[in-house]
């Protein structure tokens, strides 16, 4: 094991002890740019063998963001096992779910709420409103800088475009872009079996 690799497995150990509501799967990395703001009754699962956000070192892409994750007093985010999520925001008001084996690279942002009233005189004023479920299915691809908003579900094995806002329900096997994101192609499930 790496000299790296010790450093971050304590550091992962130093914040399962932290953090009451922080669960960490064996063989799993939290590395030291992650911000974590985890408030009373809020929860984060991280299943096993899974990197939540990476040393810009070696990564080839600008990496203009660290990692952050947030969940409200009853917020809750679930990432499955093998997963890496590199440079994103997440930030839980009801659930995001993530499934096993997904990638999420740097610039994404995943909000399952609105940050302001629609109806406001005061738009300063924040006002966590209207939270719904996002559940992000097994083995998808978000690419850089795309926006997951509030309901969203996105089916096993897709591909979402850099830049994409995704908002609606995706099923397998897509390939989803744009603003408003829409299905472009439908993936062939044979070419999965290998």
């Amino acid at each position: 094991m790496s000299l790296k690799d010790m450093l971050l497995k304590l550091y992962t150990k130093l914040l399962r002890v932290r953090y009451n509501c922080l669960f960490i799967g064996q063989r799993s990395f939290v590395y030291p740019n992650v911000q974590l703001l985890l408030r009373r009754g809020g929860e984060i699962r991280i299943g096993c063998n899974s990197k939540i956000g990476c040393f810009s070192h070696g990564y080839l892409v600008g990496f203009h963001t660290p990692c952050r994750m947030a969940c409200s007093e009853k917020g809750t985010i679930n990432i499955g096992n093998n997963c890496r999520i590199n440079g994103a925001n997440i930030s839980a008001k009801s659930s995001i779910t993530i499934g096993h084996g997904s990638k999420i690279a740097c610039g994404v942002q995943i909000l399952d709420y609105n940050a302001h009233d629609v109806y406001s005189k005061n738009r300063a004023a924040t006002s966590l409103n209207d939270a719904k479920p996002i559940e992000i299915g097994n083995n998808v691809w978000i690419g850089l800088g795309a926006i997951i908003l509030k309901g969203t579900i996105i089916g096993d094995n897709s591909v979402v475009a850099a830049g994409s806002i995704v908002k609606g329900v995706f099923p397998p096997y897509s390939i989803i872009m744009g603003n408003p994101a829409k299905v472009v192609k439908r993936l062939d499930p044979e070419k999965f079996k290998n």
